[in-house]
């Protein structure tokens, strides 16, 4: 609160963003259900400084609508996310990559990119891979940079 307490003093525009869903985050650890009353009110107060707050996509808009919080602050969508034209993977595969990890150009490749976390929901990653091994495709575990 203090970066909100100097811009407000110096006159200074302020803006927020919204990055990560804390209070659905705590359902995935189990001792600490009781906080989400506690921390939605004191995330509702933060953003509550702040006149607008950027979210990621029009579905976190609505939800966190419905969850209360424009009452607190004015919501916008700032669209983030990966650049489909940038990372393409007709456009822009990569065969030495393939080459390097010993894939085939026929394998299908199923990456990870992201924090190994409850929240991230690996399962459903494991799930999916676990599908396709079963159906017979080439799939192939590794590991990356913790």
């Amino acid at each position: 609160m203090d970066s909100v307490s100097w811009a407000k003093a110096n006159n200074v525009a302020l803006v927020g963003t919204w990055h990560s869903n804390y209070c659905d985050y705590v359902k995935f650890y189990s001792a600490a259900w009781w906080l989400v009353p506690v921390l939605r009110r004191y995330i509702q107060q933060f953003y509550g400084a702040i006149p607008t707050t950027y979210v990621p996509t029009e579905f976190m808009r609505q939800k966190l609508t419905v969850e209360g919080y424009d009452k607190f602050t004015d919501m916008q969508v700032w669209g983030r996310g990966i650049d489909l034209e940038r990372f393409n993977p007709v456009t822009r595969r990569s065969e030495a990559f393939r080459r390097r990890h010993g894939f085939r150009p026929q394998d299908l490749v199923l990456i990870w990119v992201g924090r190994l976390v409850p929240e991230k929901r690996p399962d459903i990653w494991r799930e999916v891979y676990t599908r396709l091994a079963a159906e017979g495709l080439p799939v192939k575990g590794g590991e990356g940079l913790s």
